[in-house]
């Protein structure tokens, strides 16, 4: 038999792995059908090297005489979860660990298979993750973690102080990476990570709409300093924007020599859309139509806010922290930018807006199939009553 046998490797991320069935009168005893192996190696030589010597010792473990024999030596090798064998072997690359990937080989599988067409937030916010689970559990193979490590990475999160949201990402994170690379590899998907229980946070934690005579106040403010992140926040003040939204609009997103001036939210190589609903045209009304002008008026640049996107990077988190903490100086740490999204639904509220249109504007899911046919509200229409909260008396 030739052990080099090409079929007995595949590569994923660069990266060789030996498999191989397991006998079939092997496989209903152990509950387990193949053998899979890490060999750690980007070098196919090296690789086919190991995976002739794997062979090799499973050939003598398989060809015993008497079954017995064959499962008790098998018992004698450390088990693991998700139907693969450890075998206590050295080869010329050093150590070899065997089973399924390591979460940080995991990691770079699930960023190649789903990274390339996702904004750079996406690959940071899944390596973050990652970081966190190593740094409190240790790096292992995917299928090596137990609940109880789970559970303890759970509490090491509450314990400092993290949102139940944030935890749940995080975790929505390493279980959308080990879910894919089990099922591109062939094995059932993880659940350890799956199911946890969180107490969840009062109603304290709500984001809070700013009032009326808060938002006035700001978008007065706004235009005293009349800057560029002052800009950002006026636009978002009346258009219900998300941050990321409006942070990555390219000059071409803004029309303002039409009838009615609009601002058109759509997909970037930079920056992608949080569903398929966000995709819209907004009025551009008070103080948005305001801030698109000096945007307009300002630079020359493709990007409308080139000091926070670049076409590679968004720097949504720091500027985020920056406009919280400028809004926490005038009105308090109850409000906070995303609270400008919860006030725009408010006040469309406020002059009886259909939710229908309102969720056109605001680039919110549609709740019913009927409100997914024909092409939507046109501007004229939406304009109506993206006026009419501009016209409503101020409280």
């Amino acid at each position: 038999m030739n052990h080099q046998n090409p079929t007995y490797l595949k590569r994923r991320s660069g990266i060789y792995y030996f498999t191989r069935r397991i006998p079939s009168i092997l496989q209903r005893q152990y509950k387990r059908d193949r053998v899979y192996v890490s060999l750690k190696t980007r070098n196919r030589r090296k690789a086919m090297a190991a995976s002739e010597r794997i062979s090799c010792e499973l050939e003598a473990l398989w060809s015993q005489s008497q079954i017995d024999s064959v499962a008790s030596l098998i018992n004698s090798l450390p088990a693991m979860q998700g139907g693969s064998i450890m075998i206590n072997s050295k080869y010329q690359m050093g150590d070899v660990t065997h089973g399924l990937p390591l979460i940080s080989e995991a990691l770079e599988t699930y960023i190649e298979l789903k990274g390339k067409d996702k904004s750079p937030n996406f690959e940071s916010s899944v390596r973050r993750s990652v970081t966190y689970l190593i740094d409190a559990l240790g790096d292992k193979p995917i299928d090596l973690y137990s609940r109880k490590d789970a559970l303890f990475m759970r509490d090491a999160f509450v314990s400092r102080n993290l949102s139940v949201a944030s935890i749940k990402r995080n975790f929505n994170n390493i279980n959308a990476l080990t879910g894919l690379v089990c099922k591109e590899l062939g094995y059932p998907a993880s659940s350890t990570f799956r199911g946890l229980f969180f107490r969840e946070a009062g109603v304290q934690n709500q984001r809070l709409p700013v009032p009326d005579m808060l938002r006035v106040f700001l978008q007065k403010e706004c235009k005293a300093t009349d800057d560029e992140a002052r800009w950002l926040l006026a636009l978002i003040s009346d258009t219900g924007m998300r941050l990321s939204e409006a942070i990555g609009l390219a000059r071409e997103d803004i029309s303002l020599a039409v009838k009615v001036p609009y601002v058109t939210v759509q997909p970037h190589p930079w920056r992608r859309l949080k569903t398929i609903d966000s995709k819209r045209r907004i009025p551009l009304i008070g103080s948005a139509l305001w801030a698109a002008q000096r945007l307009i008026d300002s630079h020359k640049s493709t990007f409308v806010f080139p000091s926070f996107c670049n076409g590679k990077l968004l720097k949504s988190n720091s500027v985020s922290a920056r406009l919280n903490k400028w809004l926490k100086l005038r009105i308090g740490d109850e409000y906070v930018i995303h609270s400008f999204r919860h006030s725009l639904r408010d006040r469309l509220r406020s002059v009886n807006c259909p939710s229908e249109v309102a969720d056109a504007i605001g680039g919110w899911s549609v709740k019913t199939v009927g409100q997914s046919y024909g092409v939507g509200y046109n501007l004229k229409s939406l304009s109506i009553w993206m006026k009419r909260i501009e016209n409503k008396l101020e409280d």
